[in-house]
């Protein structure tokens, strides 16, 4: 059985820097099913233009990467994930750009591949221990 994980943001964002890093490596792996809210689309899609000056990558590389992102990633819509999820992210996530990658995480009984440490502690006390960290990912 693969594991379920739960891509934030910004591992999104690093995985768009260039053609070839980690973060694409892992989403390659087949071991893992990598889910995301769909909201993000719409995110890196307003935010093409600021990736694209940071990563000098031209258009057509840029898409290339997005296309595999969209292939890699289980995009869901907030609408699926339950009330008590939702309602559980609200109360233990401290930022609330945050809680739909919580409450997508509760919902799927997954764990939340995040670099926000803050997040990952913050969670961690309130008892749910949901983060991987990038390494736990890496053979």
């Amino acid at each position: 059985m693969k594991n379920k994980i739960v891509v934030d943001a910004n591992i999104i964002f690093s995985a768009m820097l260039k053609r070839n890093n980690r973060f694409l490596e892992i989403l390659y792996d087949d071991r893992n099913e990598y889910y995301s809210p769909n909201f993000i689309i719409v995110e890196l899609f307003k935010n093409k233009e600021k990736i694209k000056n940071f990563t000098k990558l031209k258009d057509l590389e840029l898409i290339e990467i997005f296309k595999s992102l969209i292939e890699l990633i289980n995009f869901i819509p907030l609408k699926e994930i339950d009330n008590k999820s939702l309602k559980i992210a609200k109360e233990i996530t401290p930022d609330l750009l945050d809680v739909p990658f919580v409450a997508l995480t509760l919902f799927l009984n997954a764990k939340l591949w995040t670099g926000d440490i803050k997040l990952c502690n913050s969670l961690k006390e309130r008892g749910y221990n949901i983060c991987i960290k990038t390494s736990e990912l890496i053979e």
